[in-house]
C-alpha cells in the first residue's frame, strides 16, 4: 500500500538519522538505550520492530545504525566525547565523574552492550 512505503520510508530516514546521530556523538547502543529510557522510549522494542520490517531501505539503515553502535574490536577506545556523554547521561558532576577511567566506561558498556545485545536477540526471537 502507498501508506506502507511511506511509513518504510520515514523509519528508513529516522534510522540513518539516528546513525548518523551517533557516528558524530560517538554514542553507543547502551548509551542510546539510556536516552530513551529516560523519555520512556523503548528503544530494544523499536530496533526489534526495525528488523522485522520487510523493507530493504529499513533493514539496510538498521544495519548501518548497528554496524556504528556496537563495535567489533576489543581495543575499542573509548573517546573523550563518549566520555563527556557517559558523564551526561549518567547525570553526575565532573568531580565525581573522575573515578571513572575510559577503561571502566568500556567494561561497563561492554557488560551493557551484552545485556542490549541479548535482550535484541529474545525480542525477535532468535
Amino acid at each position: 500500500s502507498p501508506n506502507h512505503g511511506w511509513n518504510c520510508r520515514v523509519a528508513a530516514v529516522s534510522l540513518r538519522a539516528l546513525e548518523r546521530w551517533c557516528t558524530a556523538t560517538d554514542l553507543s547502543l547502551p548509551q542510546i538505550k539510556h536516552i530513551c529510557a529516560k523519555h520512556q522510549v523503548n528503544f530494544v522494542s523499536i530496533i526489534s520492530d526495525a528488523l522485522y520490517s520487510d523493507s530493504d531501505l529499513v533493514v539496510e539503515a538498521m544495519a548501518e545504525l548497528l554496524d556504528v553502535c556496537i563495535p567489533v574490536d576489543s581495543e575499542h577506545i573509548v573517546s573523550k566525547e563518549r566520555m563527556t556523554q557517559a558523564r551526561y547521561i549518567m547525570e553526575v558532576d565532573e568531580d565525581a565523574f573522575r573515578s571513572i577511567s575510559p577503561g571502566d566506561l568500556y567494561r561497563i558498556e561492554a557488560k551493557e552492550m551484552e545485556a542490549v545485545l541479548g535482550e535484541l536477540v529474545i525480542a525477535v526471537g532468535l
